[in-house]
């Protein structure tokens, strides 16, 4: 019996936290999952399959509106998300834990923001933006 070849992306093409958190967001669960937390698998599924079924008819946009280092690891970052109007009026926002340098790796979402996270906004710092 003969494997056929087959092609699999293992990681994602990000040089910031923020382009991490961009592409997990469009990734098929199934990708999304191997840039996942193991022990968070269930509760970052939920939050992936929210977020595939946001309501695009509302017109609404999306901001990444900063970039946080976490205090208790210098690998570990809080990016914000914004949903917005057409207006640019912020709904709500909700907060991406990621961990990684070049290899990232999602922690959690959530829709409130972690106080650890509260340093200066580095997202302006970042190659792209």
């Amino acid at each position: 019996m003969k494997v056929a070849d087959v092609v699999q992306r293992t990681q994602l093409v990000a040089v910031s936290p923020r382009d991490f958190v961009d592409e997990w967001i469009v990734a098929s669960w199934q990708q999304a999952s191997q840039w996942s937390l193991n022990s968070a698998l269930a509760k970052l599924r939920q939050s992936h399959a929210a977020w595939s079924r946001r309501d695009k008819s509302e017109n609404r946009l999306l901001e990444y509106s900063s970039v946080g280092r976490c205090a208790d690891s210098p690998d570990r970052y809080q990016v914000e998300v914004a949903e917005e109007t057409a207006k640019f009026e912020t709904v709500r926002s909700f907060y991406f834990q990621v961990r990684g340098n070049g290899d990232y790796t999602m922690l959690g979402v959530s829709d409130k923001s972690d106080a650890t996270c509260s340093g200066p906004n580095i997202h302006d710092e970042m190659e792209t933006k």
